[in-house]
């Protein structure tokens, strides 16, 4: 079951990189409607049908997790349900890891700008003390 579960993992994650490889190719520039639906998800303001989608699926991912923890000691074979659950889980709460991920993004962002400025005030202070 393991191998099954890590080459589905595989599976999906090399067609995510391909996907990515033909949507880049493709469509270099975002179009205003994406931005408009990334800044969106970035601000937290999701529609109705994602807002139930990740209420559903956090629970899939508590059911699922709990499942797996119940059926752990007892048998090896658990079955495939909890792992699955979790899947759909994590699919369902797509649009809130999104969002996440463009905070994430922004803080990284002006993290890099914030200390390049600190940087170049600490270059000039440390030309200015050497220079005295």
């Amino acid at each position: 079951m393991k191998k099954a579960i890590l080459s589905i993992l595989f599976y999906l994650s090399v067609l995510s990189l391909k996907a990515q490889e033909v949507h880049g190719r493709y469509e270099p520039d975002m179009d205003e409607e994406d931005l408009a639906d990334q800044k969106r998800m970035e601000g937290f303001h999701f529609t109705n049908f994602e807002s139930w989608a990740m209420v559903i699926g956090a629970a899939l991912l508590i059911i699922g997790w709990v499942m797996l923890k119940q059926k752990e000691p007892t048998s090896k074979e658990s079955g495939c349900l909890p792992q699955g659950m979790m899947i759909l889980g994590v699919i369902l709460i797509s649009p809130l890891i999104i969002g996440l991920l463009g905070v994430v993004n922004k803080i990284i962002y002006f993290g890099f700008i914030i200390g390049f400025i600190i940087f170049i005030i600490w270059l000039l202070f440390t030309l200015i003390e050497n220079n005295k």
